[in-house]
């Protein structure tokens, strides 16, 4: 299966709809970690998109990362608050 390449989409995301907690993260040492298990989310999730694709060509793949994009890297007002509650432990 192709790789997406996700976490620097998502750190800039991060830093920009979730600066609180970007900076919680960095702080206690715990960004790089937050950055592969999302990586490896959105890579599991890509690859589930493609899974019914014998063979995808360049259009699937754009359109399974647009899809794993919008699903994880638009940090909606929920989002954040579960984000909160995940990293409130630090």
């Amino acid at each position: 299966m192709p790789v997406m390449n996700f976490a620097e989409p998502y750190l800039l995301a991060l830093q920009e709809q979730a600066p609180k907690m970007f900076q919680e993260l960095r702080r206690h040492g715990r960004l790089d970690q937050h950055l592969k298990l999302k990586s490896h989310e959105a890579q599991q999730m890509y690859n589930d998109l493609l899974k019914g694709h014998k063979n995808p060509g360049p259009a699937e793949r754009q359109q399974a990362g647009e899809i794993v994009r919008a699903t994880m890297i638009a940090f909606s007002p929920e989002q954040k608050l579960e984000l909160a509650r995940d990293f409130s432990d630090l």
